[in-house]
């Protein structure tokens, strides 16, 4: 019972070791760990707190403040003599109004009456640069997936590739046991074993180069998404819209198109806020004071007293700058329209051309498959004249040679097929919809 149960817990903690991890988690992975797009979310969070701030500035604020002034000379008030009885007068002392010394403690209230609504406007602009952030977060999103997923065919197209030259190796090697055999009997010459090397060493320098490509991948991708790409099920194929609503609505989805559209709302915000510094600007305000000499000059005591009152600014003449920054704000919204219709087209025009290219690939591997079926029968008959003595053994191995080209071909273009549904959906903006 006890061996029954120790059976159990071994294949429970065997089945998630040998378990693939699927490429969405990996993306997923890489996204979260993408510094750019930690970046791009600790800018929304400041937009947000920016927002706020601005959202606070049309309420009251309090503040406290003090002043020291010091004065050389005080105020003198001189009165006239005072006649008492006729050819009698009184002098009178000068009064000193005022102290060298003043001290003012403030504690006063501003509240915002009317501002030509700049206050609202600078919080819908921080709303805005927010929203703007987000499309660009996803603009990074797409770069960061299409860089995992570029990574992850180019590694099983170099492990096809691997696999497809360790099969002729494999070939060749038994080909060569062949070949010593028949040259102990004197059925061969020399030339067709030294052939059959130099094909062998040729195939082992070219598995080495695909190696070092192989472990070049390998540090790419761990780099990316922190998982090693031996790890990833490879059983991912990528999807893309049907044919006809493949360029319906990516202007309505696409991040950088979106962050154009979030930019002209942004500059039309501006023009307002533009416009309201032109507008008169009310502030009420109501302060406490306790300051010496305070209210009372004559008497230079301490004294607490209460001011309030309306704070009006209006800009009259400013030599038509105000125009200028209109038409440089509307300069600025002609350059995203025009941004914007540049890249419909080129998403259009690179999608149009990818979509050409998938097709031309899917009428090769209609046609690579035939070639496959023709090599393998040619290699086999090739090699029954070899054995015949009816062909050169060079004959044969270029045989050996073309069959594994076209099977390695097939995986190859059916690769190549994915990564170019991977750059579709990239022109697209359409990654940010799956992870």
């Amino acid at each position: 019972m006890n061996k029954i149960a120790i059976l159990i817990l071994i294949a429970f903690n065997w089945i998630p070791l040998s378990a693939k991890i699927p490429l969405q988690q990996a993306i997923t992975r890489g996204i979260q760990k993408s510094l750019v797009i930690q970046n791009n979310l600790l800018e929304q969070k400041n937009l947000k707190l920016e927002k706020k701030n601005r959202d606070m500035k049309k309420w009251l604020t309090l503040h406290l403040g003090g002043s020291y002034i010091f004065k050389s000379q005080q105020m003198e008030i001189n009165f006239l003599e005072i006649q008492i009885n006729e050819g009698i007068s009184v002098p009178l002392e000068p009064i000193i109004v005022g102290a060298r010394h003043n001290y003012d403690l403030k504690l006063g209230l501003s509240q915002p009456i009317y501002t030509g609504n700049r206050l609202s406007n600078s919080a819908k602009l921080k709303d805005i640069q927010y929203e703007m952030e987000k499309h660009n977060t996803g603009l990074n999103t797409i770069e960061v997936s299409t860089r995992i997923k570029t990574s992850y065919f180019t590694y099983r197209m170099l492990f096809y590739q691997q696999q497809s030259v360790n099969a002729f190796l494999e070939t060749l090697q038994l080909h060569q046991r062949k070949l010593e055999d028949f040259y102990l009997e004197n059925l061969i010459k020399k030339s067709d074993l030294l052939e059959t090397e130099f094909h062998l060493q040729e195939q082992m320098m070219n598995l080495e180069e695909i190696k070092l490509r192989i472990a070049r991948e390998k540090i790419n991708f761990k780099s990316l998404c922190d998982f090693n790409i031996e790890d990833i099920s490879g059983d991912y194929t990528e999807t893309i819209e049907p044919g006809p609503e493949l360029l319906s609505d990516f202007q309505n989805h696409h991040p950088y198109l979106q962050m154009l559209n979030a930019q002209i709302r942004l500059l039309e915000i501006q023009k307002r806020l533009t416009n309201a510094e032109y507008l008169p600007q009310l502030v009420g305000f109501a302060e406490i004071h306790y300051g010496r000499p305070g209210i009372d000059y004559f008497t230079n005591e301490w004294s607490l007293y209460f001011q309030g009152g309306i704070g009006f600014d209006l800009k009259l003449f400013d030599w038509n700058q105000r125009k200028r920054n209109q038409k440089i704000l509307n300069y600025s919204q002609e350059k995203s329209r025009n941004k914007q219709k540049d890249f419909s087209r080129e998403v259009e025009n690179q999608v149009r051309q990818l979509l050409e290219s998938k097709k031309a690939i899917e009428i090769k591997l209609a046609i690579i498959g035939n070639l496959i079926e023709i090599s393998r029968e040619d290699t086999e008959l090739k090699a029954e004249l070899f054995q015949e003595q009816q062909i050169t053994n060079k004959d044969y191995l270029a045989s050996l040679a073309t069959k594994e080209r076209y099977v390695f071909m097939e995986k190859e273009q059916q690769l190549q097929i994915e990564m170019i549904k991977v750059n579709i959906n990239k022109w697209l903006g359409l990654f940010d919809r799956k992870f």
